[in-house]
This record gives C-alpha cells, structure tokens and sequence, in this order.
C-alpha cells in the first residue's frame, strides 16, 4: 500500500506490519503524525512548528478509511494522549548483516534496532528483507520520517523504529529503580505486579540480573498504562482480617 498520496511537500502513507489503532501517518518537512483513521485525530506528533493539526474533510476521511482498512470496522481506543511530541528523524542507518539497523538520529543518540521479529511478523510482504541484497538497499527518505527498501511496500516508519529500538535497548538497574520511584510502588507492591517474590525483587535492586520477561514487563508498562491499570493491587495496610 505504501505511499497513498503527495500534495506538494505533504506525504500521507501507510506502513506494513505496523502498530494498532489503524492509522495513517502525515509527513512534512517540519513534523509529521500518527493519524487514527476512525477519528480521525492526531495519536502522536504534531505538523508543522506550532504543531499544526490535521483535520480532512468527511470526504477525504472516508476515502482514506476505504483505502487503508477495507475491510475492518474503525477501531478507537487511545490509552496516552502524546500529540504534542516531535517525531523522531532519521538522519542516516547502516544495515548491519544481522537483520540489525544502526540508526543515527537527528535529535536522539545514534541506536541499534533488530528487525528479525518485525519483519518475521511481516509474512510475506516483508519476506523479501530477509535477502541480504534487498536488505542492504536501506535508505532514509520522506524528510528522514521512513527507512525505505528495493521493492514493494518494504519501508518502516521513524517512530516505530525508534519504539523497537527503545524496547530492545538493556533495562539497567537504574531503569529499575526510577520505573519504581516513577509507579510510586512498594517493594511488595512492585514484586505482586511482576509476578515475582519478594526477595527475588530486592536481589534486582541490589544488582541481580533482571530477567528478559521482567524486562519487558518493566519496559511494557512504562509504554501502556493499561498494564497498571488492570493488574496493580495495592497493598493494604494492618493484618488482613479472619475470616468468619
């Protein structure tokens, strides 16, 4: 699907295997957007240097919704409100022969991202990056906003980059310890959310190595305050009472 439309300087794509809810991204060359077809309303990002929003017409609102999502009824739950953040750019990648790109960022320090799981999760549309000729053909286009690849549909977009390699970055026991300060959790609090003991807890703030699940975990809620929302229990304070 790729690139729907370019009026003068302003893109409006779509990326395979991208995120939910289903959305279109607006590129210019001072911002870019994650759009929600069914609002539609801006997700994240901001256009142009006041952070301009963009509001199409019901017209063009239902001829994007046609070609983005045929086939799927609009799906509309947005769990953090970000619309006035910059998007990351790209100001150049090196693809490593891992299936690794090292990513240099305009205004974040340079990072690596492994794309084995993306572009697995891709079927056969990404099938082709698995080639190490196409792989090596990365390039950064759309004011630094994509990656793009030889071939058809084989891009991905600066923010979803940016959020893999974020997630992929080590959670050291300084991202630990502020997770925790930031959650506002007790010691038991933080072990009952992860699923695990007490004293397996404290030996991850004293330094122990921290499991790749906890890792996640830690790194997921951070990202999606739903994950707190439905799984905390505070503690209560006192001994509980006995039964009758």
């Amino acid at each position: 699907m790729g690139k729907l439309v370019q009026i003068g300087n302003i893109i409006i794509r779509v990326y395979a295997n991208n995120h939910l809810p289903p959305h279109f991204h607006v590129i210019t060359p001072d911002g870019d957007a994650l759009v929600e077809i069914a609002t539609p309303e801006i997700l994240h990002g901001k256009l142009g240097p006041q952070g301009t929003r963009y509001r199409p017409s019901a017209k063009n609102k239902a001829a994007i919704a046609r070609r983005v999502e045929p086939d799927k009824p609009p799906l509309s739950h947005r769990l953090r409100e970000e619309t006035d953040m910059d998007m990351p750019r790209i100001e150049s990648v090196t693809p490593a022969s891992n299936i690794t790109l090292d990513i240099q960022w305009k205004d974040a320090p340079a990072s690596a991202a492994n794309l084995v799981g993306w572009i697995a999760m891709g079927g056969e549309l990404l099938a082709p990056l698995k080639s190490p000729e196409v792989w090596k053909t990365a390039t950064v286009t759309d004011y630094g906003a994509t990656v793009e690849w030889v071939g058809e549909d084989l891009a991905i977009d600066a923010y979803h980059l940016f959020q893999i390699a974020e997630d992929q970055r080590d959670f050291a026991l300084d991202d630990l310890r502020k997770w925790q300060e930031e959650a506002g959790l007790s010691n038991n609090e933080a072990a009952d959310f992860l699923g695990v003991s007490l004293r397996t807890w404290k030996n991850y703030r004293a330094g122990a190595p921290i499991s790749h699940a906890v890792k996640m975990l830690l790194r997921a809620s951070q990202r999606d305050p739903l994950l707190m929302h439905a799984h905390y229990r505070p503690r209560q304070s006192g001994r509980p009472k006995h039964a009758a």
